[in-house]
């Protein structure tokens, strides 16, 4: 086992499905279950966190995603030097407001990612910048591993404008270990340029002679992104998958999921959720459909509605993806659905859709969410299932849960909130189902927001 993986947690799945324990995690943990990961102003920023697996990407598509901001000098009125720019899909760094020039040092870092099953290993992003004196001395790529210090990176390509340059940067002396990467602002009172960073990826190439213990899982590290493990995906009947729509020319996530192919649901969906994506672009669209990245026998069918009081269920909400056509129409996909009861669908768990865009979303920037159903609970282990159009057999959930997150960009602070509502039809307030994440993780055995500090997943209050 290579020697990045300092921590194993051992997840299991009951006879491949149902509520699961802790399991084999890539998860650094150096001190009570935490990593120091950088010291700015004399201040320890402790973080939880995984490594992630190749390839790893982030577009930095006008969030900083996993990325974390350790401001080293920040001037009084500052909130954060790194900001995202959602206009052109990038972070953005300036040291320059209301018509002065400031002395600023910040540092935009990304999680760690573990370099195995590779020969060779590559950063590429893209940079764009303008009104520095020397660009060259007032912007930084470093690079840490786990046998070394932060290490200056040569930038073979400098920006003179706000037209994007591509750098690419060779990381084969850091193979088999976990490295995290630093794009490092700096400004002063003669100069304050401003720097744009976006597309951020670490690939490598495979080689079959490298240690079988450490094969990567592939998926990428999203910051609303649960714990998925090398166990899980090697199971025949659980899949990953991933979708992401198109808009202005660029790729954009869109969600998430953990699905099982023999109980025909998803374990969970998780998905960003901001003003972005709801913004009314288009109309519910009831493209009821099945998901082009799995086989449609793998799925269920619920073109015709399934009747018996139970509705077809979203886990990610029509009405949380209105910005285009394509991203709402990603919604109504079956691999989307369970069956859920009327009386709660359109009832307690409307009003807590409702609530998480109108009362909880407008709390913060981006707002983390995971929305999943549970087919056992730890007191009834027996699954039951009904008919699709098809006559084939899917699974009826025992209950349903969300996980939210909100993380404050400057601080690492973390705020959470989950629930767990019984599959009962009910008009109950929402509020009357909260339970704290790491009361979630304990019912169903999966780790949320592994990025965050697990002492602020035991909040049960906004």
């Amino acid at each position: 086992m290579n020697k990045i993986i300092r921590t194993l947690l051992l997840l299991t799945f009951m006879a491949g499905f149902g509520p699961m324990q802790a399991q084999d995690v890539m998860v650094i943990s150096k001190t009570n279950g935490k990593d120091v990961r950088f010291n700015a102003n004399n201040v320890d920023s402790v973080f939880y966190e995984s490594v992630y697996s190749l390839p790893y990407s982030n577009a930095l598509n006008g969030e900083q995603g996993n990325f974390y901001v350790v401001n080293k000098t920040l001037p009084e009125g500052f909130t954060s030097i790194w900001k995202g720019d959602g206009r052109y899909s990038c972070m953005k760094a300036s040291g320059y407001a209301n018509g002065q020039k400031y002395d600023t040092e910040s540092w935009l870092i990304s999680p760690k990612v573990g370099l195995l099953n590779t020969t060779s290993a590559t950063l590429t992003f893209e940079h764009a910048g303008k009104f520095f004196q020397d660009i060259s001395q007032e912007v930084f790529v470093y690079v840490k591993g786990d046998n070394s210090e932060w290490e200056k990176q040569t930038i073979s390509t400098y920006p003179t404008s706000f037209t994007f340059k591509k750098v690419s940067i060779d990381l084969s002396k850091y193979i088999g270990q976990a490295v995290e990467v630093a794009f490092a602002y700096t400004s002063t009172t003669a100069s304050a340029g401003t720097w744009e960073v976006k597309n951020v990826s670490i690939t490598g190439s495979s080689d079959s002679s490298t240690d079988p213990d450490t094969t990567s899982t592939g998926y990428k590290g999203y910051f609303e992104l649960p714990v998925i493990t090398k166990e899980q995906l090697a199971q025949a009947n659980l899949k990953y998958i991933q979708h992401s729509f198109s808009h202005g020319g660029k790729e954009v996530r869109s969600y998430e999921m953990l699905y099982d192919t023999n109980l025909k649901m998803a374990y969970w969906v998780a998905y960003p959720l901001c003003s972005f994506y709801t913004q009314k672009n288009t109309k519910r669209t009831d493209a009821w459909g099945y998901d082009p990245k799995l086989p449609q026998s793998e799925q269920s069918t619920m073109k015709h509605g399934l009747g018996h009081g139970y509705d077809r269920g979203h886990q990610i909400p029509s009405a949380d993806r209105l910005v285009t056509k394509e991203a709402n129409e990603q919604t109504f996909y079956y691999t989307n659905m369970t069956p859920q009861l009327a009386g709660l669908n359109q009832k307690t768990w409307q009003k807590l859709e409702t609530a998480l865009r109108s009362t909880f979303m407008p709390t913060t920037d981006t707002l983390y969410v995971v929305t999943g159903a549970m087919p056992t609970t730890p007191d009834n282990m027996t699954i039951t299932y009904m008919s699709d159009n098809n006559g084939v057999q899917i699974a009826i959930p025992k209950y349903y849960f969300k996980a939210i997150c909100a993380v404050n960009r400057t601080t690492g602070e973390a705020k959470t909130m989950a629930f767990k509502i019984d599959h009962v039809a009910t008009n109950d307030n929402y509020l009357n189902y909260v339970i704290s994440v790491a009361e979630l993780e304990r019912l169903t055995g999966f780790t949320f927001f592994p990025g965050i500090d697990p002492k602020y997943k035991k909040s049960t209050s906004w």
